[in-house]
């Protein structure tokens, strides 16, 4: 049985793309956003490092329903094993991207916060964080956190129509804090390379991805996020676009021609689809110069 990248779980992706840090609740409070929002965050953020998580989830995309047991036991790698897949890649590996710590002001800018009380998910109780984007550049969360930890039981998708996109939730789980002391890599990460890219949708902010070459991004506001790959376009194939959602994941492509070149740029993620051609639009002209 092979293993391979995997296309990492909500219930991961949120905390990997954030890199865990401290802030008070009276910050938060500063800028509007609710104490126990900005508090449940917090603990979201830090929970990546600090509980090391294993189980079975359902997930439930475009129509298709794959039951998937995860292990993280070691942060920020871990495993996943599709149950009821008979291809030879059902069992994966995956590694959580590094990011920047997002304080609740910089998140309130962009998506209203609010914390709720939620259900009982995996036999754990669950507080409910909703992040509902300000403009139609974002997709809109709905996130059960468990109360101790702050790791996502269940995690809602929400299309700009207000749809239900995916949905993850965890059938059986179990959370345990992480016993060994972190080692000086990860109590201290290195920060990632931003690229400057002019013309990104409004708070959105680019970054190599690794193993690519410069030849593909990563984009994020720190909740939503893609990955932007670009690469030369025959020169017999028509400039166009194209895009196909299956479930959150949208994925869209634009061929442009850029100071004489073909240029085709792929937008790969959870992003609407006036996003991921805002994108397109900011990153082609980077590609060009290459």
């Amino acid at each position: 049985m092979t293993t391979k990248k995997l296309l990492i779980p909500r219930f991961f992706l949120v905390v990997g793309v954030f890199l865990g840090g401290g802030l008070s609740q009276a910050a938060g409070a500063q800028c509007g956003v609710d104490p126990e929002a900005a508090s449940y965050l917090e603990r979201l953020q830090q929970s990546r490092d600090t509980y090391a998580v294993s189980g079975t989830f359902l997930r439930e995309s475009a129509g298709a329903r794959d039951f998937i047991s995860v292990n993280r036991s070691d942060a920020p790698e871990g495993t996943a094993e599709y149950f009821n897949s008979n291809a030879n890649n059902a069992q994966q590996s995956f590694g959580l991207p590094l990011g920047r710590y997002l304080d609740p002001c910089e998140v309130f800018e962009f998506y209203t916060l609010a914390i709720t009380a939620g259900p009982k998910v995996a036999g754990k109780s669950t507080r409910v964080l909703q992040l509902r984007p300000r403009d139609t550049l974002r997709l809109g969360y709905s996130l059960a956190l468990e109360e101790k930890s702050g790791v996502i039981l269940r995690s809602d998708t929400i299309s700009e129509k207000g749809e239900l996109l995916e949905r993850h939730e965890f059938a059986t789980v179990t959370i345990a804090s992480l016993s060994k002391e972190p080692s000086p890599e990860q109590a201290a990460p290195t920060r990632p390379r931003f690229v400057k890219v002019a013309g990104l949708p409004n708070g959105y902010r680019a970054r190599l991805a690794r193993g690519f070459e410069e030849r593909a991004l990563f984009v994020s506001d720190g909740i939503a996020a893609a990955t932007v790959i670009f690469e030369p376009l025959p020169s017999t194939t028509k400039p166009g676009e194209g895009a196909v959602r299956r479930g959150a994941t949208l994925t869209y492509t634009r061929g442009s021609v850029v100071s004489g070149k073909n240029i085709l740029v792929t937008v790969i993620g959870e992003v609407p689809l006036a996003a991921a051609r805002v994108i397109a639009d900011a990153v082609k002209l980077t590609a060009g110069q290459q």
